[in-house]
């Protein structure tokens, strides 16, 4: 027994002594209805994944504009400063003329109406945003806690089975 235990490759014994294991059962398959749910869950949550990369996106295009409307209100508004000082300093003078400021002032009046435009449309997307995610947040929730059901109800079914009681299913 010795002398043939030394001709065998290193490691047979440890196969021949390991416990052969016990196979689990196959899975049960997951009902149909559970299998609709998770594909509606899994359509909804990727509309939802498109719908906040969409709104993202339309939020950081809307942020660039609000900032670059915010830099020509400022230079408008500067613009504008600028006329009245020049105008202050010739004093009814012969540089400038009451029209040019009124104009400089309906120019940065209509400035501040589109910043306040652009400001309003930053924040519904930003809402909109937000929704989107709140949406795929519960599609990953409610799609988590349908597959957690489905895994619960297979486990109890292989309980129910083993111990004989849903021979009719």
């Amino acid at each position: 027994m010795f002398a043939s235990a030394a001709n065998e490759r290193p490691g047979a014994r440890d196969r021949q002594r390991r416990r052969p294991t016990v196979e689990e059962p196959p899975a049960a398959p997951i009902p149909p209805a559970y299998r609709a749910l998770a594909a509606v869950s899994a359509i909804r949550r990727a509309r939802a994944e498109r719908t906040l990369a969409h709104a993202e996106r339309d939020l950081r295009r809307l942020s660039r504009e609000h900032a670059n409307a915010q830099a020509q209100w400022a230079q408008s508004r500067q613009s504008a400063v600028e006329l009245e000082g020049d105008w202050h300093r010739s004093h009814l003078g012969s540089r400038i003329s009451g029209r040019d400021i009124l104009a400089a002032r309906a120019m940065q009046a209509e400035r501040e109406r589109q910043l306040k435009k652009q400001a309003e449309a930053l924040h519904a997307c930003a809402k909109d945003a937000a929704t989107a995610r709140d949406i795929l947040v519960e599609a990953r929730r409610t799609y988590g806690a349908s597959v957690r059901k489905a895994e619960k109800l297979r486990v109890l079914r292989q309980r129910l089975e083993q111990a004989g009681g849903l021979s009719f299913i």
